[in-house]
């Protein structure tokens, strides 16, 4: 793709709040900007962001803090999935959860969506709100395509002022970028994730199973499945006896033998992705649900 995502959590702009509200959001410039000619000279003409919604609206949990993402990518897919882990921002509950965002969805909002500009409300008080006025051609923020092309449009420098000036001043977007189910695919008490990666597995009759494997501040790696409804977690993994927070966490690329590679203040771990040894008979093994592994 000719464009690079990055996420953060950073203070609400949009929202009114007693105290200072995070929002995780993600953000996206093209790998081709080159800055504008007089308007936004050696700075990205393409900046755009927007938030990230990770939330259970019936039980009004908000899961406004994002720990760490990974991108599933597989032939067995039709389009790049997204996972992001998250915790609350008043996490005296102790939640974390992870969501899945399709690439597409996310395309929707920064292609397509609405922006949104600053107001003043007060004399000295500004909110941002949507904007509803007319949007310059080409559209604010975009890549560099065919169309633009046809207009002589061949880089950044030869964006007209007003596209320019418009994403200067409308960087952030008034829609957001919702998660597949319009809901987090897991959700654990007691618990704060720190890090995730995700593998997509055939299982030895031939069904497609998308593995989490997400790591916790005390040190532990728990493992989570797809099933019909919904994710499991199937095992809990003790990595590091210290208790101490999984600040890395990598899936190494071979297929034939795949490892997890976890990292902390104090040291490296490297785990299998599934430990089959372990059982003995015919019967734990299925019992377990575990795709790696078969009797």
């Amino acid at each position: 793709d000719d464009k690079i995502y990055f996420f953060f959590t950073e203070v609400s702009v949009e929202y009114e709040f007693v105290g200072k509200l995070m929002i995780p959001r993600i953000a996206r410039v093209c790998k081709r900007d080159q800055g504008g000619l007089r308007t936004l000279q050696k700075k990205w003409t393409s900046f755009l962001k927007a938030r990230l919604i990770c939330t259970i609206p019936d039980k009004n949990l908000i899961f406004n803090i994002i720990n760490d993402v990974f991108t599933l990518k597989s032939p067995t897919l039709k389009e790049p999935v997204i996972y992001g882990v998250f915790t609350p921002q008043l996490n005296n509950v102790g939640l974390s959860a992870v969501c899945a965002y399709n690439l597409s969805a996310v395309e929707e909002v920064f292609s397509k969506g609405k922006y949104m500009q600053s107001a003043t409300v007060e004399q000295s008080h500004t909110k941002w709100v949507r904007y509803n006025g007319e949007i310059p051609n080409p559209r604010p923020g975009a890549c560099i395509n065919n169309e633009a092309r046809a207009l002589n449009y061949v880089t950044s420098l030869n964006l007209p002022d007003k596209t320019l000036q418009f994403v200067k001043d409308h960087p952030l977007m008034d829609d957001s970028v919702t998660p597949v189910g319009d809901r987090p695919r897991l959700v654990k008490r007691d618990v704060k994730y720190t890090q995730i990666v995700v593998d997509r597995v055939r299982a030895l009759n031939g069904t497609i199973y998308d593995v989490m494997f997400i790591s916790t501040d005390q040190g532990a790696l728990h493992k989570a499945i797809s099933y019909e409804n919904g994710m499991h977690i199937i095992e809990e993994t003790q990595l590091f006896p210290k208790f101490e927070p999984v600040q890395t966490l990598l899936l190494s690329s071979k297929k034939s033998r795949r490892y997890l590679y976890a990292g902390s203040n104090s040291g490296v771990v490297q785990s299998p992705v599934a430990f089959c040894d372990t059982y003995t008979t015919c019967f734990d093994c299925v019992l377990a649900r575990d795709p790696y592994c078969a009797w």
